[in-house]
């Protein structure tokens, strides 16, 4: 769990609470140097913001010094520019596969799912083969 205060975007001198869970699903090494390291390495999480803060998910992994990779504000430059011209990946690592929240007229909640087939593309290339089922797990 990620429990750091993020400063409001529009109110700089205020935080505002925010908590991320998160798991790691898996983890890839390619063997290309990038910055001062000799390979690759990445992992593969699932995060579930617990606040909803702007750019939370983003800025927290940046805070922990894990970057979303493709994150051109939060991320790593390095990073991403081997992404781009290695691997051909032009967009952000991040996938919202399910989003929950009460419904505005009923009681309970409302379940928006999202199909993953290019993200789910994209993860192949780093030898990431994952079923809807692991994109889709639950912490809870």
């Amino acid at each position: 769990m990620i429990n750091y205060p993020l400063r409001s975007e529009t109110q700089p001198e205020k935080t505002q609470s925010a908590r991320t869970d998160y798991q790691r699903l898996g983890r890839c090494e390619l063997p290309y140097p990038v910055g001062r390291y000799a390979s690759a390495r990445f992992s593969l999480l699932e995060l579930r913001p617990r606040t909803g803060r702007t750019h939370q998910l983003r800025r927290h992994m940046a805070h922990i010094r894990h970057p979303i990779l493709g994150d051109t504000r939060h991320g790593d430059g390095r990073q991403n520019q081997f992404a781009r011209d290695v691997l051909g990946l032009h967009r952000l690592m991040l996938h919202a596969s399910e989003l929950r929240l009460p419904h505005p007229h009923l009681a309970g909640s409302l379940s928006i799912q999202a199909a993953a087939t290019e993200f789910q593309m994209c993860l192949a290339d780093f030898g990431f083969i994952l079923g809807p089922a692991a994109l889709a797990a639950d912490l809870e």
